[in-house]
């Protein structure tokens, strides 16, 4: 992020598993601030989601991919 120099036009879809290993929670949580930082706003083109529960494998990416789908590829 700190290459970015200004904002793209771009929608951002941020999730993790609350389960997920390591630091992962703490690094999404940094990269959601950067992007704040940059611009993004949460809820209107950035969506970040802590997953209660979820974990870092298919069965937890299956329960996000409809909704990750249709947040960046909305109905025209």
């Amino acid at each position: 992020m700190k290459d970015v120099r200004s904002k793209p036009a771009m929608r951002i879809w941020l999730d993790v598993g609350r389960k997920e290993p390591g630091t992962a929670v703490y690094e999404a949580r940094q990269l959601r601030d950067a992007l704040v930082r940059k611009g993004w706003k949460v809820g209107k083109d950035l969506s970040y989601s802590e997953i209660e529960g979820g974990t870092h494998d298919e069965g937890s990416f299956a329960k996000r991919a409809e909704p990750f789908l249709r947040y960046l590829f909305p109905p025209r």
